[in-house]
């Protein structure tokens, strides 16, 4: 009964068996710090209701995570000049 997956084990042949079952049974499946997934958790950033979500497609998530501090950053600095 399961149509979504998560696995972040700490070995990476126990989560590409994970994914490979899941992929028989078709059920879409995350797996942490590796690019097998079906689908990603973007990195968000939002304020005052806009909302800004990255992704590196499992490629560079330490970029992904960068681009989002500095955006945040520049929000801050922004925000500060015009007050």
């Amino acid at each position: 009964g399961q149509t979504l997956m998560l696995t972040a084990t700490d070995d990476r042949e126990l989560n590409q068996k994970i994914v490979s079952a899941c992929r028989m049974r078709k059920i879409l499946v995350n797996t942490a710090d590796d690019n097998l997934c079906d689908f990603y958790f973007p990195a968000v950033t939002e304020k005052d209701g806009v909302v800004i979500g990255m992704n590196s497609g499992g490629k560079s998530p330490k970029t992904v995570r960068k681009v989002r501090e500095y955006l945040e950053g520049y929000r801050e600095s922004y925000e500060y000049k015009n007050e």
